[in-house]
């Protein structure tokens, strides 16, 4: 049994070995209010009312101030307005943005939720395509529920293994093995025939399960790195430790 994709990742990276990368869903639960993928700005229209204050003349206010006609007896009538406030409600309208969930995440309180397994899409109010889930190589993104296929998988249900040659997500990225070596579909790293002399190439004498492995079924691994750069990486008693088993030089 080979080691998971995670594995094999880890242990080329640490080798300095470029990995092509596969989606991961975030599993945990992230505030609203905390910036991140998690967190989407929507644009939506709003109507809303709105309460506007204004002056309206509410009477007038006689005063009675002297003066020099005497017909009125000196005496004239003045009128000064007064006003008052007065308000009325209006209904605006306009756009807003606001702070939502991105798809693949729903809202429970203030946390942004991912979706349970076989939910996508905005508040993971679908469920994800049957075919999607009828594969083990394959899950179904939660954004969007496209089925998104392990790296060395490709199909409808992710159940068909990259063609000869080609390995990694989608299958789109070419083998670089020496003549006569078949890739890893997962990593792109060389499977090696027994017979393989070249300097490439490591003897797996124990898979990273920990299970022994006789020496009919040695499996060999290459890697597109001398064995000897490798050693001076990591220091293994002479020993080469590639994709986390103990492997030592090809005879």
């Amino acid at each position: 049994m080979l080691p998971s994709y995670l594995t094999i990742s880890a242990a080329l990276i640490a080798m300095g070995v470029e990995v092509a990368a596969y989606w991961s869903p975030l599993r945990k639960a992230v505030p609203l209010a905390q910036p991140g993928d998690h967190v989407c700005q929507q644009i939506a229209p709003f109507r809303e009312p709105v309460i506007i204050s204004t002056t309206v003349l509410a009477h007038h206010r006689i005063y009675y101030v002297a003066c020099g006609d005497i017909l009125k007896l000196f005496t004239c009538t003045v009128r000064r307005p007064v006003y008052r406030a007065a308000y009325k409600t209006e209904i605006r309208s306009g756009y807003k943005v606001r702070r939502v969930c991105c798809p693949g995440h729903t809202l429970k309180g203030t946390m942004c939720h991912p979706c349970s397994t076989g939910y996508y899409g905005i508040n993971c109010d679908f469920r994800c395509p049957q075919l999607c889930l009828q594969g083990d190589h394959g899950t179904c993104r939660p954004m969007d529920g496209q089925c998104t296929c392990m790296p060395g998988y490709h199909g409808v249900t992710c159940d068909e293994e990259c063609p000869s040659g080609r390995y990694g997500p989608g299958c789109t990225s070419f083998c670089q093995c020496p003549q006569g070596a078949t890739c890893n579909s997962m990593t792109g790293a060389c499977l090696c025939n027994p017979s393989s002399r070249n300097v490439h190439c490591l003897q797996a004498t124990q898979l990273p399960s920990g299970g022994a492995v006789t020496t009919s079924h040695m499996s060999v691994f290459c890697l597109l790195l001398p064995c000897l750069l490798i050693r001076l990486l990591i220091n293994l008693d002479g020993c080469c430790g590639a994709l986390y088993a103990l492997c030592h030089w090809n005879k």
